[in-house]
């Protein structure tokens, strides 16, 4: 699975916790995306291959929680 948000910002507006959940996934790119104003931008929870490159990470609690115990591959990114 690959999430290219092309330099989108995704930013809170309502009253979700995290901009993105990935669950039970594997093999999976993020990139190119911008997230503001949450709680936890990135959630991540029993994935694995995971890949998260060239985002950047803006006003946001916590930028990525990493309750999976795989493998995580950053790439430059702001946080």
């Amino acid at each position: 699975i690959t999430l290219d948000c092309n330099g989108a910002t995704l930013q809170r507006v309502n009253s979700l916790s995290e901009a993105l959940y990935v669950g039970g996934r594997s093999k999976v790119i993020i990139k190119n995306c911008n997230i503001k104003n949450y709680p936890k931008a990135l959630l991540l929870f029993g994935s694995s291959d995971v890949s998260v490159f060239n985002n950047q990470f803006i006003q946001n609690n916590i930028a990525i929680d990493l309750n999976t115990p795989f493998l995580l591959l950053l790439f430059p990114a702001w946080i």
